[in-house]
């Protein structure tokens, strides 16, 4: 729901600020849920491994 209806108020102009936070939320759930593993992990070169630049897939 949040990632179809927030950006049609958006993009209308209807409760912004609300529609706004609800895609904030959302999109905080997606990276957690895709790089939760790699948030306190290094690198080869010791750099955070949300840094990293990947040239392939791994």
């Amino acid at each position: 729901m949040g990632e179809v209806v927030a950006p049609l108020l958006i993009l209308a102009g209807i409760w912004t600020r609300a529609a706004a936070l609800v895609l904030v939320a959302n999109m905080i759930v997606a990276v957690l849920l895709v790089h939760t593993a790699e948030f306190f992990t290094l690198s080869f070169v010791g750099c955070p491994r949300l840094d990293e630049v990947r040239s392939k897939p791994h």
